[in-house]
This record gives C-alpha cells, sequence and structure tokens, in this order.
C-alpha cells in the first residue's frame, strides 16, 4: 500500500467511494488491507468506518470476511493480482474501466465497472443491498477467472505462443 496506485486507489475508496455509500448503508465498513501502508494511507483509519491493518499473513482471511471487493485504480495499468484473488474467492467485484482493461470481464456478468465515485458507490450500494445478485455475480466472477486465468490455461497459451515463434 506504498505503491502509487494503490495509495490513490485507497485514498479515493475511502475519502470519496465510502461516504457515499455509508449513506446508503451506515454502518458499512472498509478494511484496507496490504503491505507497507503510505502514511497517507494510515491516516485514513482517522476516517469513520475504515480500518488499515498493513500486511496480513493470509489476505483470503480478510477477503472471507468481506462482502463486497472494491479496486478504483484511477492510475497504473496492467492486471491487478488482487481482482483475481478476490474473485476467485466469489467475491462479487467493482472497479474501474482502467482495472478492467487488462483483466476484460464483462461488465456486469463478471464484475461490476464505473469510472467515478458516485457510479463506484452505486454499484458497492446495490451488492449491499441485494445479497442473492451479490453471491450469483461472485459465482460468475470465480467461473471467469477458473476459464481465463487459471494455470493450466495461461501454460496452454503460452506453448501455443513459443510453438509459434519456432
Amino acid at each position: 500500500m506504498g505503491y502509487h496506485p494503490n495509495v490513490d486507489a485507497a485514498c479515493w475508496l475511502a475519502e470519496s467511494i465510502l461516504p457515499l455509500v455509508q449513506r446508503r448503508h451506515p454502518g458499512v465498513r472498509l478494511l484496507v488491507a496490504g503491505t507497507t501502508p503510505a502514511a497517507r494511507v494510515r491516516a485514513l483509519a482517522r476516517l469513520p468506518g475504515v480500518a488499515v491493518s498493513g500486511w496480513l499473513p493470509d489476505i483470503r482471511s480478510a477477503y472471507a470476511q468481506a462482502r463486497v471487493f472494491v479496486a478504483p485504480m484511477r492510475v497504473g495499468t496492467g492486471l491487478q493480482n488482487k481482482l483475481l484473488e478476490a474473485m476467485a474467492m466469489r467475491l462479487p467485484c467493482v472497479t474501474t474501466p482502467l482495472a478492467n482493461n487488462a483483466l476484460q470481464g464483462t461488465p456486469g456478468q463478471h464484475l461490476l465497472v464505473a469510472a467515478d465515485a458516485a457510479g463506484l458507490a452505486d454499484a458497492v450500494a446495490q451488492l449491499l443491498a441485494d445479497a442473492d445478485a451479490a453471491d450469483q455475480l461472485g459465482a460468475r466472477g470465480r467461473t471467469f477467472v477458473e476459464q481465463h486465468y487459471d494455470w493450466a490455461a495461461t501454460t496452454a497459451r503460452l506453448e501455443n505462443l513459443l510453438l509459434l515463434n519456432c
């Protein structure tokens, strides 16, 4: 949580998105977990409903307790392993178009995608309000990860690329 794109995402989530969600779901809490949080991230723990854990021995324990996973990436590119991990754990996920560019999930089918704080907050609030829809989205996200990011499937694609280049 010291890497600029993650710091930016955590701060945007806690300062701009979470308050909008809390208006609709007053008891909602946010856990910011990640190795070596920057001072700006640690300071988020002063906000109502925000906890900053720092490094966890097994991130799966945090995922198992969560109802929604949010990756509001605004800067940086590339595949977000945190999204893959959360989706693999059947967590309904909400992210930005930037983070979904590398993932290539279908918005509304595998995860929810929005570009601004209001849209992200609305997506989170909808999932918190409808446990069945959240469970279904989480299940479809898990299937998506199994089909597209399984080691066997990824290795086969890599082997095909290597064979084509021989």
